[in-house]
């Protein structure tokens, strides 16, 4: 019997399916597709990011939106496949498992110091690509675990969509590639 690699696996959950063709093709059309899936998020507009900078208190500012600078688009920085999601404890590194894809996105955050700008923050959005969801608790644990380790938004990527509902009821953006309007 082959030992455990990951903490996930430690934990008595084996993913088998990384090894079926059809996994790879739901990952390869998450890599195709990055810019639209993260296009049709709902990311704060211009007047949430000034709200934000208002309830701060520490500004007292009336602008109008035509006056602040041109907010820059988000893109895509970066997409790591087979992404490690690491427990570092003291001087130690334990491999919790591996995300399919993390899409790195630079999000402009508006800023006010002498006047408004822009900066890039980013932005890690976890997939996890499934051909077929056999266990829900067995998913929503593994996500779960990763978002204890890796921050930042999580979406499942899968054909079968009956437990849609109760996976986006859990904060977890759920897409099915049959149906996902591209732009």
């Amino acid at each position: 019997m082959e030992k455990a690699k990951t903490l996930q696996e430690k934990l008595g959950f084996i993913d088998d399916d990384i090894k079926n063709p059809k996994h790879d093709d739901l990952v390869c059309w998450i890599d195709e597709n990055a810019e639209s899936i993260i296009h049709s998020f709902h990311w704060p507009s211009i007047e949430d990011q000034l709200e934000r900078l208002r309830d701060t208190g520490r500004y007292s500012f009336d602008i109008k939106l035509k006056d602040l600078p041109e907010r820059p688009p988000i893109s895509i920085h970066a997409k790591k496949w087979e992404l490690p999601i690491i427990k570092q404890q003291y001087k130690t590194e334990t491999i919790v498992g591996f995300v399919d894809i993390c899409i790195e996105c630079l999000y402009p955050e508006l800023y006010f110091t002498d006047k408004f700008w822009y900066r890039n923050e980013i932005v890690k959005i976890y997939f996890e690509a499934k051909t077929e969801i056999r266990s829900l608790g067995e998913l929503l644990r593994q996500i779960n675990t990763y978002k204890t380790y890796a921050t930042g938004k999580y979406i499942v990527v899968c054909p079968d969509e009956k437990f849609k509902t109760i996976i986006k009821s859990q904060g977890i953006k759920f897409i099915n590639p049959n149906s996902f309007a591209l732009r």
